[in-house]
């Protein structure tokens, strides 16, 4: 069974973001992103956006994951970073977009030290290719 890791992240502007990440292969994975508006239970109601695509050519390290994503017929490129707390920022994940149709840009995501710690198992787990 390939490894897979699910983390949730609570935004400053309340929304709420669940993503799951599941290896499909030796450089590639699965990639699932469910977005809950402000005030929307997750646990009580179904997500308001869930999106999903695959992650091609995928990088890693023990902190760092780069790939191309395919939606449609973009190829946009992500780097995430996963960095510790910050104070006064606990832990967080970077993703800077690039070539998509929308979402271009650098994203943050808050995350708690036990999804950074799961985050982490995961890519030691996943044995990506190496970054560079």
């Amino acid at each position: 069974m390939q490894p897979s890791v699910k983390i949730g992240s609570d935004a400053p502007t309340g929304e709420h973001f669940q993503i799951e990440l599941q290896k499909t292969g030796d450089s590639t994975a699965h990639i699932q992103f469910e977005l809950w508006h402000k005030g929307h239970d997750p646990a009580a109601l179904p997500p308001d956006s869930n999106q999903s695509f695959d992650a091609n050519d995928i990088r890693a390290s023990k902190d760092s994951l780069v790939c191309r994503g395919s939606i449609f017929i973009f190829h946009p490129s992500l780097t995430c970073t996963i960095n510790d707390a910050q104070p006064p920022k606990g832990p967080f994940v970077r993703v800077v977009v690039g070539g998509a149709p929308i979402g271009n840009g650098t994203h943050e995501y808050p995350i708690s030290a036990a999804d950074k710690g799961k985050i982490e198992q995961f890519l030691s787990a996943a044995k990506f290719p190496p970054i560079g």
